[in-house]
């Protein structure tokens, strides 16, 4: 009633005890929200706003904790009376605490929640990282404090951290086994003993989805390629693969489930994505993204090879062009080699023989005792068309002692085909030689110039008499010799 004392007003108590009687006295008909749970760290610190629909109409106005002195010792809780807000933080006490906030209005209508925070100690931290749906176990944990062998083994936050990864204990073997059942992250507790002391970790797995996998691949028109990508993220069973982008204009392929394997076949010049998708029963899916670009190409024509004669000298490396008189297609470059005995090849078989396919140079060596032989080398030219082989004969060649110089004494031009010219040995000494010949009666018969021995005693288109002729040779090195020789017919 307006301007009368109540009960409560008589007594001259604190709101602090008349709501603690009322806590006591009263049934509470409705929760200021669902039990708050959390597992924090030494210093790891959250806040948690309560629920005021609960109260109706009327404006919150008192916030406190009931169980502040007998909740425990392993968190720390501050109440806002604005927000109507709790914070909590962890302290160096590891365990299990507990506040029992009470949210009432001015006409004591009051509600209440708890909160059950879980301090955890300094404890280190083990991380993995696995495929949904995937199994693993792990038998070795770095406890803290252990340091004989394990007796016993618990996971002693199960139930309170997501659910995104199932873990099992063996009691027996003490090893963990988890399965990723969901995406995220899941957190075991683990506490070991052994027979003096005991450690815990925190046992981190974060369980991700199959990632895509991105390829590409360069074919000509009508060329078929197979390509595998990786294994399939995907524990489930019946397996069921299909096409998102649809069908292309420049590619076919098939897809084998059982290899995952795509065969490609190019259709027509361009560039087209192949959109992949495989699903397991379990509703987890892969992708696959292959970039396919298909070239046009000319048709090329086989390379054509013409067989190649050479001399060579003892002694030095030896080099020879070998495709000045082949045909080979220029639009793509060719492979050369020495073709071996064990594929019908012939030599070498008195020196050594390599190609550069870049110079299309054949380098050859002979033996020291091959003089005056002839080797052979087979030779191959390639191109995506087609192959053809031609031989190479080298003669050997050795370097003779220099010629000496000087006239022959005679010579007979009677058409018997010996001995028919005038011969001047090691004229090669002297490049630039002049040669003249008189008669017995000084008559200049001839005077030329890099005398090829190709005079046959003839003097305008006649032949001279047999007889004894003279000739003066100027080396034009500035020395002249001279001296006589016969003609016999």
């Amino acid at each position: 009633m307006r301007g009368e004392k109540t009960l409560l007003d008589s007594w001259f108590l604190p709101k602090s005890a008349m709501i603690l009687l009322l806590f006591l006295s009263v049934s509470w008909p409705l929760f200021a929200g669902s039990p708050h749970y959390a597992i924090i760290s030494e210093g790891e610190s959250g806040v948690h706003c309560l629920d005021q629909q609960a109260l109706g109409v009327n404006k919150p106005e008192y916030l406190i904790n009931l169980c502040a002195q007998s909740g425990g010792e392993s968190a720390t809780f501050t109440l806002d009376d604005n927000d109507y807000c709790v914070s909590y933080e962890g302290t160096n006490v590891a365990g299990l605490d507990t506040a029992c906030i009470v949210l009432c209005s001015s006409g004591f209508i009051c509600d209440t929640t708890y909160f059950y925070i879980s301090t955890l100690p300094t404890t280190p931290v083990v991380v993995d990282t696995m495929l949904i749906n995937s199994e693993k176990t792990l038998c070795y944990f770095d406890f803290p404090n252990i340091t004989g062998p394990i007796t016993f083994l618990e996971n002693f936050c199960d139930g309170n951290t997501p659910q995104n990864v199932d873990f099992d204990i063996d009691p027996i073997n003490y090893c963990v086994e988890y399965k990723g059942i969901s995406h995220g992250l899941g957190r075991a507790c683990l506490r070991a003993r052994d027979n003096n002391s005991s450690g815990a970790v925190y046992f981190d797995v974060f369980v991700r989805m199959p990632e895509p996998e991105y390829l590409s691949v360069e074919m000509d028109e009508g060329e078929s390629v197979e390509i595998c990508p990786g294994a399939l993220e995907l524990f489930g069973r019946d397996k069921q693969g299909f096409s998102i982008c649809g069908s292309s204009d420049v590619f076919n392929y098939n897809y084998s489930i059982d290899n995952n394997c795509f065969n490609i076949v190019g259709l027509q010049e361009g560039t087209d994505l192949l959109c992949f998708v495989v699903c397991d029963d379990l509703d987890v899916c892969d992708s696959i993204e292959v970039e396919v670009n298909v070239l046009y190409r000319q048709t090329l024509t086989e390379p054509i090879v013409s067989n190649d004669e050479f001399d060579a000298e003892i002694g030095i490396e030896n080099v020879y062009v070998l495709c000045d008189n082949d045909e080979i297609p220029v639009e793509e470059e060719p492979t050369m080699r020495i073709v071996p005995a064990s594929e019908g090849g012939a030599g070498p078989f008195l020196g050594t023989a390599s190609i550069d396919e870049f110079s299309c140079e054949l380098i050859y060596e002979p033996l020291e005792n091959a003089c005056e032989l002839i080797d052979s080398v087979m030779y191959e030219v390639c191109n995506s068309s087609g192959c053809d082989r031609a031989m190479v004969y080298i003669n050997i060649v050795c370097e003779k002692e220099p010629e000496t110089f000087g006239v022959y004494s005679g010579f007979s031009p009677n058409g018997d085909d010996t001995n028919e010219t005038l011969v001047v040995g090691g004229l090669d000494q002297y490049p630039n030689h002049t040669l003249s010949i008189f008669n017995r009666w000084g008559a200049q018969l001839l005077e030329v110039k890099d005398y090829q021995n190709d005079w046959a005693g003839t003097w305008n288109g006649k032949d001279m008499p047999e007889g004894v002729y003279y000739y003066m040779l100027d080396t034009g090195e500035g020395d002249i010799t001279s001296g006589w020789f016969v003609i016999h017919r």
